[in-house]
């Protein structure tokens, strides 16, 4: 599957629902861990599907961004030059 092709992007954001799904399942049970140990353990599960979110909505980001069209220059207009001042 070619990155940025339809294809690709579908699936992308299939998997991105899943991870967001699976990362308040983790936050929730973070929440309610007891022990210090595994608090820690699941906060740094957490911590790495953080980053493979961010890494996924980059590249969509990507994508998005290279088929935006160039926005047109605007045009430059010359400034007419100021008058010259009354003789006194």
């Amino acid at each position: 599957m070619e990155v940025g092709s339809q294809e690709w992007i579908q699936s992308s954001l299939a998997k991105l629902d899943e991870l967001e799904s699976e990362r308040e399942s983790l936050a929730s049970t973070v929440g309610n861990a007891t022990s210090e140990a595994v608090r820690a353990e699941l906060s740094s599960e957490l911590s790495e599907l953080d980053q493979e979110i961010a890494a996924l909505y980059a590249q969509l980001e990507s994508v998005a961004g290279d088929d935006e069209p160039e926005p047109e220059p605007e045009p430059v207009v010359a400034a007419s030059p100021d008058p010259a001042p009354e003789p006194e």
